[in-house]
């Protein structure tokens, strides 16, 4: 019914405008007919079903032309002020407020995922955020401590959406993480959704994957690894972000948790960037929706820093060191088993992962650059930027370049020149 009194709506705007007509009045009776005829539909349907919450996701015409702005749903949501206040929107006084739910979110995994609430999980590009989100949802959804350290309230269903790795490489690399933590198989209460090429910017997609797809599985935590492939304004600035809070309000009333993995954003060309971790995140779009922003960086081949930043539900945390066991092939690539295990991250560890990003940063805005080059942009001892460039070279971050590849960049063959080590 809600489909066909869009297709309505359309025809009486078409009408009116071929008829150039000129009072608008009765135009607006007719459209207001159509969407009352489509809500008694709706209200029948919720009516027949008491306590199910259904996501028309119709968009209805909206004054600036953007229909992703307004839609509705059994909450009534893009309908103007009047007809929401019919509907019982109003202020509730402060005891009426706090008597309608449970004001204290309940912890799912200490650090991690919390009831209602948004976790972010991001950094820079091979910094481990995948593969350690991926581990902990295997450990929980087993009712393992999630890398090692934070014990689950109890064995966790947890949906991971996963966009970037195709079906081979995820069954593969969760094969391994079943086989560290000792199982036969993955557990039942994870499951997977690999490359399914979702559009959560367009509402009636979004409206039909939260009912049909996530609601019945009943998730405790719901992870989407990358955010950005079915949400790419994230990437963007604060109107492009609208998708991401309506998609991460929308989830939370038929998930428990969500987690996003992102990266973040590139360095700036002067190397200055002294923003908080969280800030970080690409477009600030990440920040606004997360209550627990969790920042990556590699440290070495095997090895990653954890950082709690600008947390909302509680102080920060203290850093961690993550470390990636895994058994190894001839070719140095991981075989028989993989998981990650937490320890309390060092001094030198939180010193030398900022130095390291200062290092990379100055590579990536200038790359094929000599140490002493860096040396200078970043302020650091030359000793200290050659520690640091044989660390990220034996970690596949960066590489060298010298002679005829040094003469072919335009710069003396005796030189050697550092740049990304995927370029």
């Amino acid at each position: 019914m809600a489909e066909a009194a869009t297709d309505l709506r359309a025809a009486v705007e078409h009408l009116a405008d071929l008829l150039g007509a000129t009072d608008r009045s009765r135009v607006n009776a007719a459209l207001r007919l159509l969407d009352a005829d489509a809500d008694a539909a709706l209200q029948r349907k919720m009516d027949a079903e008491p306590g199910a919450r259904y996501l028309r996701g119709v968009p209805k015409p909206a004054p600036n032309g953007d229909a992703a702005d307004h839609w509705e749903d059994g909450a009534g949501k893009g309908e103007d002020l009047a007809e929401r206040a019919g509907r019982g929107l109003r202020f509730l006084r402060g005891p009426e407020f706090m008597a309608a739910g449970s004001s204290a979110p309940e912890v799912l995994v200490p650090r991690v995922a919390y009831e209602g609430c948004v976790t972010a999980c991001h950094g820079r590009p091979r910094s481990f955020k995948s593969l350690a989100t991926g581990a902990g949802a295997v450990e929980v959804a087993a009712g393992l401590p999630w890398w090692g350290v934070f014990a689950p309230a109890r064995p966790l269903v947890v949906g991971l959406v996963l966009e970037e790795d195709g079906d081979k490489l995820v069954r593969w690399r969760y094969g391994l993480m079943a086989a560290g933590l000792g199982l036969s198989a993955l557990p039942d209460n994870l499951r997977l959704l690999v490359r399914a090429g979702l559009n959560l910017e367009a509402p009636s997609e979004r409206a039909e994957f939260l009912r049909h797809v996530v609601a019945p599985e009943r998730l405790d935590v719901l992870i989407a690894d990358p955010v950005r492939s079915p949400l790419p304004g994230v990437d963007g600035g604060p109107k492009d972000g609208a998708p991401l809070r309506r998609f991460a309000a929308e989830a939370l009333e038929v998930v428990r948790s969500l987690l996003l993995v992102h990266h973040d954003v590139k360095p700036a060309r002067d190397q200055q960037d002294g923003r908080a971790r969280a800030e970080q995140a690409s477009g600030g779009q990440i920040l606004s929706v997360a209550d627990v922003p969790i920042g990556f960086a590699r440290l070495s081949g095997r090895s990653a820093l954890v950082e709690w930043s600008l947390v909302k539900v509680g102080a920060d945390s203290s850093p961690l060191r993550l470390d990636v066991e895994a058994g190894t092939d001839e070719e140095g690539g991981f075989a028989d088993f993989l998981r990650v295990r937490a320890t309390t991250a060092g001094e030198e560890d939180t010193q030398d992962a900022s130095s390291r990003e200062r290092v990379r940063s100055c590579v990536a805005a200038g790359p094929w650059v000599t140490a002493s080059e860096i040396a200078t942009s970043t302020a650091m001892k030359r000793e200290t930027v050659d520690r640091l460039l044989a660390q990220m070279a034996a970690a596949r971050i960066l590489r060298a370049e010298t002679g005829a590849a040094a003469k072919a960049r335009g710069r003396n063959p005796n030189a050697k020149l550092w740049g990304p080590f995927d370029e």
